[in-house]
């Protein structure tokens, strides 16, 4: 079964969000985390990670700073601002609350 547009935008959010949160990273390295996390399952394109990326940046729940890599290459880097912190706690808290009322349809 596929997962809806609309679906997968939420969970790409709350995906990204909790990444960030947890550290300030880059583009590239939130796709590979995001494969990771699914087992491959859910493979995140750049098409699909950049423009959310400037939409939680717009919203001003992200803040992006260009540093040196390793390599010698410039990178956008990510992190999150306290109100990002803010909405990612509460689209946490909506998730479960929505998973534990279709939990209770089933029983």
């Amino acid at each position: 079964m596929s997962t809806t547009k609309p679906t997968k935008s939420a969970i790409f959010k709350i995906l990204v969000l909790g990444i960030i949160y947890k550290d300030e990273t880059y583009g590239y390295d939130i796709i590979e985390k995001i494969k990771t996390l699914s087992k491959s399952e859910i493979l995140m394109k750049e098409g699909t990670l950049y423009p959310l990326l400037k939409s939680l940046k717009n919203s001003q729940l992200l803040r992006s700073s260009w540093k040196k890599s390793q390599l010698g290459k410039s990178r956008k880097y990510y992190s999150i601002t306290e109100r990002g912190k803010t909405e990612y706690k509460r689209l946490i808290a909506e998730w479960n609350q929505m998973h534990t009322m279709i939990l209770n349809l089933q029983a």
